[in-house]
């Protein structure tokens, strides 16, 4: 029959619980207790007999085992117990094992990585070694573009350019392309400064559309800005040809200035139109009016031109007397310029006749300053000499009357004014009539109140000084300014009608005010 052996135990052993537990679960227990259920009580007796007989012969057995067998059971303790540290220590151990564990783990991970990336750089490089020569190629691009920038191979550069371009808009992120390509550009820039600097240099028409053609394919410029930079370049060329002529000549140097702008400016109107007239140059920029620009820029050339020819109508003798032949060049130059429809001839005529004017004025004011020195040496012996003899007509001969050569400081005025008024005539306008005769006026008034007042100082009461100043000496300059710009004149450019409007005439009642005073007071 079935039976729990631990509730036997338990039965029989009612003070070991712990004995029932554990033997409760040993197999060979539960076969004991079937075997003794199993018997009747006289059988139990004897096999609790028989259990106390082996249990002595076991004990028996035992301690002669004991006896005869101690070192090993030494021996076995000695091992039991160095097992049992041994073990202590293989725990200790595998503790540390299974603590560094996570750290191995990371490790081993880091270490997968690190080989994951040198298999990586294996492969590039294996890839970079069998593509070596191409590699090499790309590198080498940036000293290429800068031999070929250097040297002037101006198409293989742009060709290399426009690789590189096409390279960067590939492979624009790789670091490696991004220095190439601020190396080409750098070269690139430079090779703009070449070729500005090549179109700044005396460059005739086919190198200009060689240069220029250049520029459009770099890009660099919207259509504005390549204007604007061709004319700046062809300017700075214009200027330096300038800058180079002697300046110890004054006449020269205007003479040569003149030509430098007739010669080039010219050419490079020309080169303008030819360069931007066709279908690369017409393009439009909505944002600029492409027009005003060379006409801007004619604007400003020929106003530093006026600039420096005004600069250089100065007082000097050389300029002075031959001012006719420095108006009749650029007059010439400004004209000319009418075949590109910039015909500036009007500022010229404006321009020499104010310094012609100005001229004027400070050669009168010298004469009157040595008319009055000379008067300061004037003795009366020589004014009462002066005899005034009255013309039996009035003549209209431009040469200056022989009477004035009785008073030398009156007949050196008359040359000094006629030879003022001569190198004026040269440049002088219509219109300047007025205020000429108007200047000479005031001055031959001036020059009559000096005679008058060395005239009373030096008691000439009887001379003809004041009649010969009065009476032929005003009236000679009042026609040599009658032919300048009396009615002769006058109908040749605005015709006889005229006339009758201006009053041009030297008023020589004005002039000779002071003298005639002088007279009446000493009559």
């Amino acid at each position: 029959m079935d039976f729990d052996p631990e509730e036997v135990l338990r039965l029989m052993l009612p003070d070991r619980a712990d004995l029932v537990q554990s033997w409760a679960a040993n197999p060979d227990v539960a076969e004991f207790l079937c075997e003794l259920g199993a018997c009747g009580y006289a059988d139990a007796e004897k096999t609790v007999r028989r259990i106390e007989l082996e249990a002595a012969s076991n004990l028996e057995r035992t301690r002669d085992l004991a006896f005869h067998n101690y070192g090993t059971f030494i021996e076995t303790a000695d091992c039991a117990r160095d097992v049992a540290k041994d073990f202590v220590g293989v725990e200790e151990n595998l503790q540390r094992f299974v603590d560094g564990c996570p750290g191995f783990v990371a490790q081993c991970g880091d270490f997968r990585e690190k080989a994951q990336k040198l298999m990586a750089h294996r492969r590039l490089a294996s890839l970079a070694l069998a593509r070596h020569t191409q590699l090499l190629e790309i590198l080498e691009l940036p000293q290429l573009m800068d031999t070929c920038v250097r040297n002037g191979y101006c198409e293989e550069a742009l060709q290399l350019a426009q690789y590189v371009e096409r390279l960067q808009k590939k492979h624009g992120k790789i670091p490696v392309i991004q220095d190439i390509v601020h190396c080409v550009q750098r070269s690139q820039r430079l090779l703009v400064k070449q070729l500005l600097a090549q179109i700044g240099s005396p460059t005739q028409l086919p190198q200009c559309l060689k240069l220029l053609g250049y520029l459009r394919r770099l890009e660099v410029f919207t259509p504005a800005q390549l204007r604007v930079k061709f004319l700046q370049a062809r300017t700075a060329w214009l200027k330096s040809a300038i800058e180079g002529v002697l300046r110890d000549d004054p006449y020269y140097y205007l003479n040569k200035v003149i030509e430098l702008h007739r010669v080039h400016l010219f050419d490079i109107i020309t080169q303008y139109r030819a360069l931007f007239s066709g279908p690369a140059g017409s393009a439009k920029d909505d944002s600029v009016d492409l027009p005003a620009i060379f006409y801007s820029w004619v604007f400003f050339v020929i106003k530093q031109f006026l600039e420096t020819v005004d600069a250089g109508l100065t007082n000097d003798p050389k300029v002075v007397a031959r001012m006719d032949s420095l108006f009749g060049q650029c007059n010439y130059f400004a004209t000319s310029l009418s075949r590109v429809g910039v015909d500036f001839s009007p500022r010229v005529h404006q321009l020499f006749s104010k310094a012609a004017m100005r001229n004027l004025t400070e050669a009168i004011d010298s004469s009157l300053e040595q008319f009055k020195s000379r008067l300061a040496t004037i003795t009366s012996a020589s004014i009462d000499s002066v005899r005034f003899t009255e013309p039996a007509s009035r003549s209209e001969d431009l040469h200056p009357p022989l009477s004035l050569l009785d008073f030398q400081a009156l007949a050196y005025l008359a040359n000094d004014l006629l030879r003022a008024l001569n190198d004026f005539s040269a440049c002088a306008q219509l219109r300047q009539g007025l205020e000429t005769v108007k200047l000479f006026e005031t001055k031959l008034r001036v020059a009559g109140e000096m005679l008058a007042a060395v005239l009373r100082r030096e008691g000439g009461a009887t001379s003809g000084v004041a009649k010969l100043f009065t009476r032929a000496f005003v009236p000679h300059m009042a026609l040599c300014l009658r032919s300048l710009c009396g009615p002769d004149r006058v109908k040749d450019v605005l015709g006889s009608s005229c006339w009758g409007t201006l009053h041009l005439e030297l008023d020589v009642g004005s002039v000779n005010v002071a003298l005639v005073e002088f007279e009446e007071t000493t009559k």
